[in-house]
């Protein structure tokens, strides 16, 4: 039963049907593996460097982050140089049948793959890095709008206006347009 990229060609030597297999092009395999990346390092959506932490899940998402980068990295490492080793070998197979295109497409995909494990690496250490900064400066910044929103909430408490005075108060600050 040919699969959803088989179909079959009726042009054969011999008059039987000939299956012949379609396969994705290398480049839409790659655009596959790099949105199923992307999907697994997006961990957090709310990074930016000095915003508050919005709510528990952001903070727990941002500390877990360096933690969890490197395992998924690591997986996607080994992914591509499982896909390496097969390239090679195909490669292999190739040269033995004096297959040279083939030999030739299957060594250049083993090399794209070895770049996309060394594009992991970097992208690993650089990660790191970022989520690193990440944490000191939103962290920071938490401490800094919870402190300003504390002496804010205190200002409040311990003065001396009525509500009421507060409110005009702030109204004859405001300017008035004309």
């Amino acid at each position: 039963m040919p699969g959803p990229n088989a179909r079959v060609d009726g042009n054969s030597r011999a008059g039987r049907p000939v299956l012949i297999v379609q396969s994705k092009s290398y480049m839409d395999e790659v655009e596959e593996k790099l949105d199923l990346e992307r999907k697994l390092v997006d961990l957090s959506r709310h990074k930016y460097l000095f915003s508050p932490f919005q709510s528990r899940a952001d903070l727990r998402n941002t500390f877990l982050a360096p933690f969890v980068m490197p395992v998924v990295n690591t997986l996607v490492i080994l992914k591509h140089l499982a896909s390496m080793l097969i390239n090679i070998l195909q490669a292999t197979l190739s040269l033995f049948t004096l297959d040279l295109r083939g030999f030739k497409n299957h060594l250049t995909n083993a090399g794209k793959e070895l770049l996309f494990c060394l594009y992991t690496v970097l992208d690993t250490v650089i990660d790191a890095i970022v989520d690193t900064l990440l944490i000191i400066t939103r962290t920071v910044a938490s401490i800094g709008h919870a402190v300003s929103s504390g002496a804010s909430a205190a200002k409040g408490f311990f003065s001396k206006k009525s509500k009421a005075e507060a409110e005009a108060e702030a109204r004859a600050e405001k300017p008035v347009k004309p």
